[in-house]
């Protein structure tokens, strides 16, 4: 559990640019190598780097201040 709470530490702030890297070499390997891969597997890597990037954007938006007072609003009442 440790290994997996470091790497997620190790991780933060890097997983869209990893996303995106993989994306961008999988349509780099389909535009100047298009022989290298079947296309079907060219699909399946850059579904892998949407998936990762859009992990990396969610997690985010979660830390966003406007998404922070939405998951724990005041329960302090207003006024009196």
């Amino acid at each position: 559990m440790k290994l997996l709470k470091k790497t997620w530490q190790w991780l933060e702030g890097k997983k869209t640019n990893i996303g995106t890297t993989i994306m961008l070499i999988a349509q780099g390997i389909q535009v100047f190598a298009p022989n290298m891969m079947p296309t079907a597997q060219v699909d399946y890597i850059t579904t892998v780097g949407a998936v990762i990037a859009g992990v990396g954007l969610f997690n985010k938006g979660v830390k966003t201040d406007a998404m922070q007072k939405l998951m724990h609003p005041s329960t302090k009442p207003k006024g009196k």
